[in-house]
């Protein structure tokens, strides 16, 4: 899975990871919305962060072939 979240006491983390530079596509924001959604039906997490795999990037943006019809 491209994006998971982790629980570190109440804060939850969503984590992008699709390397090599987290670009997106629509599995991708099927999982981000996923792991949104998961956090906020959890009564424990009280905040989200939402952090990346990668040490050099956050994200490059939209994958290129999810931009084409």
């Amino acid at each position: 899975m491209s994006v998971r979240l982790e629980k570190e006491g109440k804060v939850g983390v969503i984590v992008l990871d699709r390397p090599p530079a987290n670009s997106y596509d629509y599995q991708f924001l099927r999982d981000f919305a996923g792991a949104i959604d998961d956090a906020r039906l959890d009564p424990d997490v009280r905040n989200v962060v939402v952090t990346s795999a990668s040490e050099k990037f956050f994200s490059a943006g939209a994958h290129d072939r999810a931009a084409r019809p």
